[in-house]
């Protein structure tokens, strides 16, 4: 039974000794139509096909159709669909979607965005649902570079944060590699010219963007979709350790 209500989590890493606790769905058993007076409960749900392969980390997710769940892994290489109505998987293919983990679907452009799997990580998007039985592909013109990356900036961790209406804010993390002091830029005082700042140890990136269509709407025109920067900028950790990022 699907409830809109409902939150799925999956381990990342699956492998067959945790298989039978890596998928569980948080429900609500009181029919209550107060959410307040409801009683969360959490149960563990039908592990994922690659469950029973060593190593088989998913490497990007996404929801379609809001009932379904599309989870790729490597080792093997494959995509699957988890249909949260019927609660049943079934194989899309020997291909895996071409993002680094989590993937948000804008409805005005018909496209789903991610960051890509290749570095230097940019914006990408595609449509997952043009044939579900061939590996989606990135066209050029749907690649953007969000943020030039020096190579002394080794990043660890990235992730796409969907803010509603075709509008994201990126978040990249860095190790600085090349030495005590290398240089970040941003662009504080919005003239259109990347100020330098030092920067130490372990950073994170952030910056803002807007997808539209053609001049501007919202249209069918998908090879039109063009990006609009806003600021980016950085935060130095320092001593502290990062352990998510929300």
């Amino acid at each position: 039974m699907w409830d809109e209500d409902s939150l799925y989590v999956m381990s990342q890493s699956v492998d067959p000794e945790t298989k039978d606790y890596c998928f569980e769905v948080l429900n609500y058993t009181s029919s209550c139509k107060d959410f307040r007076g409801r009683t969360p409960c959490w149960s563990s749900l039908q592990p994922p096909p690659f469950a029973n392969y060593m190593h088989a980390d998913i490497t990007s997710y996404t929801v379609v159709d809001s009932s379904t769940i599309y989870v790729s892994s490597m080792e093997p290489d494959a995509t699957y669909a988890f249909d949260t109505v019927g609660r049943q998987w079934r194989r899309l293919g020997c291909w895996t979607m071409p993002f680094d983990g989590k993937a948000e679907y804008v409805p005005e452009l018909k496209l789903w965005f991610g960051l890509s799997v290749d570095h230097p990580y940019s914006l990408c998007a595609c449509d997952l649902l043009s044939d579900a039985a061939k590996p989606p592909t990135v066209q050029q013109q749907h690649t953007w570079v969000d943020l030039d990356i020096p190579e002394s900036w080794l990043p660890y961790n990235i992730d796409l944060i969907n803010l509603g209406c075709g509008r994201f804010c990126v978040v990249k993390i860095f190790r600085s590699i090349a030495g005590d002091c290398t240089l970040g830029f941003s662009d504080y005082d919005d003239d259109d010219t990347m100020d330098s700042d030092p920067i130490q140890g372990k950073f994170a990136v952030l910056t803002g963007l807007q997808m539209v269509g053609p001049c501007g709407k919202d249209g069918d025109d998908q090879g039109g979709v063009r990006m609009i920067k806003h600021k980016s900028m950085y935060y130095n950790f320092w001593d502290y350790e990062i352990e998510w990022v929300i």
